[in-house]
């Protein structure tokens, strides 16, 4: 049996919170953490003191940092909005994508993202923030952001 710790924030262009959650996500020992909405300082990501690996989306909307250094691991792909790392055990190759949808973009666009990912089953673990409201998790009303079955 394969048990991954993932921690999943979104951080909302807070230092504070960006730090925070490097420092909990090490403290709990979390095989990996996946940041959305992070701090970045003049177009560039934060840059993490305790030097983990990391993988980003190509607008730096979401990071996925790698910290346990006995996992193997390595780049699948980015979109604007995702980013995409493989895990490899013996027989087993797990992908862990981290998204960030920004709450004004079209939906369509994003879930064409989605798509070209290339999700493979169940071997696929998919984190992030839609920035989809709904009732089902306690707010008072369902926006425009639907998603149709993947």
């Amino acid at each position: 049996m394969v048990l991954l710790q993932v921690l999943q924030v979104n951080v909302n262009h807070s230092r504070a919170a960006h730090r925070a959650a490097l420092m909990t996500a090490g403290d709990v020992n979390c095989d990996f953490l996946c940041l959305q909405d992070r701090y970045v300082v003049d177009g560039f990501p934060l840059g993490d003191a305790l030097e983990y690996p990391m993988f980003s989306s190509n607008h730096f909307n979401c990071v996925t940092y790698c910290l346990d250094s006995n996992l193997n691991y390595s780049f699948k792909n980015s979109t604007f909005n995702s980013v995409t790392i493989s895990i490899h055990f013996a027989n087993i190759h797990l992908r862990l994508t981290n998204v960030y949808f920004q709450p004004h973009v079209n939906i369509d666009n994003l879930i064409t993202e989605i798509l070209y990912i290339g999700l493979n089953g169940s071997f696929d673990v998919l984190v992030g923030d839609f920035n989809a409201r709904s009732q089902t998790w306690g707010y008072d009303f369902e926006d425009h952001r639907q998603f149709p079955n993947l």
